[in-house]
């Protein structure tokens, strides 16, 4: 065959320019999208939707809006601000999320799965938020898998607008306010095994 016929590896052509048959061999059934978001009040986009930050010093926050499927990697906040993650979309934390003093704020218009680590180590609350705890949506669902860890100082708080799923083997210290509350306990850290 030639270069734009459907024999061979000519059958992966794609221009969308030509007819089918003849270079149009490939149905595209979704464009690509450039993950945007925007990083302290400016609007940055990625081609890629993993994402790591960091702050080394002061008091400015890492605030990050993001619209679309979202690996959050490292996120290190080391000054005294905190760290807030808002995403249009699934996001999986697979790295680990820490601030000193500084609140966390980790929250999704869909699923959010904690599979790496969620630390404040100075006294800084920790909310894990997926959906609008009214919304009962079946997607939003806040899951902590097997291994995840989410500690703090001071208090964890566990928000879904579906449910909330803490794995055996996984460790949410403070025991977190739950909503949609089923129990709520405030003292011994929580770890399921």
């Amino acid at each position: 065959g030639n270069d734009t016929n459907a024999a061979g590896l000519s059958a992966l052509a794609f221009d969308p320019a030509a007819t089918a048959g003849t270079g149009r061999n490939l149905n595209q059934s979704q464009a690509a999208q450039d993950a945007k978001f925007s990083l302290n009040g400016i609007a940055l986009t990625s081609s890629v939707n993993t994402l790591s930050a960091s702050n080394s010093a002061g008091s400015a926050n890492i605030e990050i809006v993001n619209h679309g499927n979202l690996l959050l990697n490292t996120v290190q906040q080391q000054g005294s601000g905190g760290v807030h993650v808002e995403n249009y979309g699934p996001m999986t934390v697979a790295g680990p999320v820490s601030s000193g003093a500084g609140a966390i704020l980790l929250e999704t218009h869909s699923p959010l799965t904690i599979d790496g680590s969620v630390t404040s180590s100075a006294g800084g609350s920790i909310t894990l938020r997926a959906g609008n705890s009214n919304s009962n949506s079946s997607t939003d669902t806040l899951s902590i898998n097997s291994g995840a860890t989410v500690t703090s100082s001071g208090s964890v708080s566990l928000q879904a607008g579906s449910s909330i799923t803490v794995a055996q083997g996984s460790t949410v210290s403070p025991q977190a306010q739950q909503q949609p509350q089923e129990e709520q306990a405030s003292t011994p850290p929580q770890q399921r095994q």
